[in-house]
């Protein structure tokens, strides 16, 4: 579900859009703003906004807009609107980093509003991405803070992995227990501070039977991670009840901890606004395992080897970049995987100047510590690195360990490969940027040359032949370009192959139809399939007098079967006629692509007068009135 916040002062079109959105694109939940006053009040209030669409006009600035949201911090991607072309109001849009800018006067509902849910999704799931990046690099830093905290009681460790639990994950209340398997007892470790503000139980056990435990004591019996999304309706998992004035569950994530093969106890948070997915599972998962792996190693070390040498072979064996740099820019520590980002040897046992490291990386971070020190902040910034082998795109985050003394030991570097990240923002601007040009200015240019070709006296024979398989060939880009983008939807198979006839003239050819009554669940493209069976009847079956459009059931699947009477399909392209867009044959090629979206089956199989085209839906994907 993406939810967004429209802000226009036109309330025609604000009530077009909240008709049109949703119905495009059930997962896209729209609330709406008439001025920047409400819109921002709005962003401060509902924290879990994907996404911003304005409608640009004097009463709605964009611009006044992401000043008062403050653009930078926010990050939100916001999509901006004009009733009219304008190349100033373009320009604006780009030297703000919009993310998309769209034109809407003059243009048919659904096709602007089909354009607009393309943008927003595209959008929403990059921010979404984004976001996720973000959250693992916490949990990274929240590693490293444990490691740091070796020398405290483990007490504390544990409430700091609960905050930071519950902080990854967006959740109200957390805790940890430990599971005594002699005993069967688990014993509560630790809780979220916010959780026991709002409990006003008068007595509180702190150790429980796991035989006499409802669903707290699910993920120690079955060793697997529980997700309650409605806990008050949810019938799963059996409930043993609140004590009287426990805070109310709404929501649960909860997780078996594990350590060295060993079930040792379980942790969840709670109460999350939206549901628990995989992600917060693995936010929890990996931070209290690591918690625990770290502690145990550490305690073991200590005896053995001090807790110096246990601290960095821990950050030298990490999966991540590490380094420590002291307020005079010497760096005290370089774990193996920061020296190969930076172009040098490690530093775990002495110290270097940061000055005496010459490299293109080096010299990025000691700018982002400069800049960390003079604004007292944390700073992040991409390092690429090339090699023989491939290049590669590392984010460094500089953490500035100002204390709240204002005593600065020095700066943690944390070095992680964003490489897949970086190629996959590449590679999404570099397709918004090819999509912009194709569907945009070239596609329309196309189509008014090809109207003009047809429109003149002069244009007849093989000419305008050719200008009529110009025209199928910009149609079916219009065609194309959402097919496999947009999620499902049922439809009806009566209404769908009249719009078919509504759009294609039948001279002289008698359509039969056996349908109705039948609705698939398809691709919202899937009209196009009928559109196009029937115009190559009409322009290439020669002859054609009859279309007879039915179905067939068997095996539970449903089969579609559109035959007509005309010249046929010559046997020697039978098995690609599919696969010609090379060869021109868009209208086919589309076909396929479009019942393949909608996990459809596709075949021309043999017949002995005519054309015969089967296209074959699974049980789950139709239904009969």
């Amino acid at each position: 579900m993406y939810e967004i916040l429209l802000i226009s002062a036109d309330r025609g079109f604000t009530n077009l859009a909240l008709k049109f959105i949703p119905h495009i694109n059930g997962s896209i939940q729209v609330s709406t703003a008439t001025n920047v006053k409400d819109g921002v009040a709005f962003l401060e209030r509902e924290d879990y906004t994907d996404l911003v669409v304005i409608d640009h006009d004097v009463s709605v600035d964009v611009f006044d807009l992401m000043n008062s949201m403050g653009r930078i911090s926010s990050g939100l991607p916001i999509i901006l609107l004009s009733r009219n072309p304008s190349a100033e109001l373009l320009s604006d849009a780009l030297n703000s980093q919009v993310d998309f800018f769209l034109t809407r006067g003059g243009r048919e509902p659904m096709e602007f509003f089909t354009e607009l849910d393309q943008k927003i999704v595209m959008a929403a799931e990059r921010q979404r991405n984004e976001v996720q990046r973000r959250i693992n690099e916490k949990r990274m830093e929240a590693l490293v803070q444990m490691a740091k905290m070796s020398d405290q009681e483990f007490q504390r460790v544990v409430h700091y992995a609960v905050d930071k639990s519950i902080e990854l994950t967006k959740s109200k209340i957390g805790y940890v227990s430990l599971y005594d398997k002699e005993s069967r007892i688990l014993r509560m470790m630790a809780w979220s501070v916010s959780a026991m503000k709002n409990c006003a139980v008068g007595s509180f056990s702190f150790e429980f039977s796991l035989d006499s435990t409802g669903i707290w004591g699910e993920p120690i019996r079955s060793g697997k991670t529980v997700i309650v999304n409605d806990y008050e309706n949810d019938p799963r998992l059996m409930k043993k009840g609140l004590p009287v004035g426990h805070v109310p569950l709404k929501k649960l994530l909860m997780v078996p901890i594990y350590l060295n093969g060993e079930l040792i106890g379980t942790a969840g948070v709670g109460n999350k606004e939206r549901d628990y997915t995989w992600f917060d599972e693995v936010q929890v998962m990996r931070l209290m395992e690591e918690m625990f792996s770290i502690h145990s190693k550490l305690e073991e070390f200590k005896r053995n080897r001090g807790q110096v040498s246990v601290i960095r072979d821990l950050l030298d064996s990490g999966p991540y970049g590490f380094m420590f740099i002291t307020p005079d820019l010497n760096v005290v520590i370089l774990n193996r995987f920061g020296a190969e980002v930076l172009g040098c040897d490690p530093v775990m046992t002495s110290f270097v100047p940061l000055n005496d490291i010459r490299t293109p990386a080096a010299d990025i971070i000691r700018a982002a510590i400069n800049s960390s020190r003079l604004y007292s902040r944390d700073e992040t910034v991409r390092i690429p690195v090339s090699d023989d082998e491939r290049d590669r795109t590392f984010q460094a985050t500089v953490m500035n360990m100002i204390s709240s003394d204002r005593q600065n030991p020095g700066f943690a570097v944390t070095m992680v490969d964003v490489t897949d990240l970086q190629n996959k923002d590449d590679l999404i601007s570099r397709a918004v940027d090819h999509i912009r040009i194709v569907e945009g200015p070239v596609n329309r240019y196309a189509l008014r040359l090809v109207q003009r070709m047809l429109a003149s006296p002069e244009c007849t024979g093989e000419l305008r032949e050719q200008a009529l398989r110009l025209r199928e060939s910009v149609d079916f880009i219009r065609d194309f370009r959402y097919v496999g983008v947009k999620q499902p939807v049922w439809m009806d198979m009566g209404e769908v192959v009249t719009r078919a006839l509504k759009t294609v003239d039948t001279p002289d050819i008698e359509v039969s139809t056996r349908v109705d009554g039948i609705r698939i669940y398809a691709d919202p493209a899937f009209p196009a399939v009928l559109r196009h069976l029937i115009s190559n009847t009409v322009e290439h079956a020669g002859g054609a007098s009859r279309i007879d459009i039915g179905f067939k059931i068997h095996g539970g699947n449903l089969t579609l079967v559109y035959t007509d009477d005309g010249c046929g399909i010559p046997e020697e392209i039978r098995e690609r006629i599919f696969d010609g867009a090379d060869e021109g044959w868009f209208g086919l090629f589309l076909i396929s692509h479009i019942c393949q979206a909608s996990g459809f089956g596709v075949a021309c199989p043999e017949t002995s007068r005519g054309s015969r085209f089967e296209i074959t839906v699974p049980a789950s994907k139709y239904t009969m009135e």
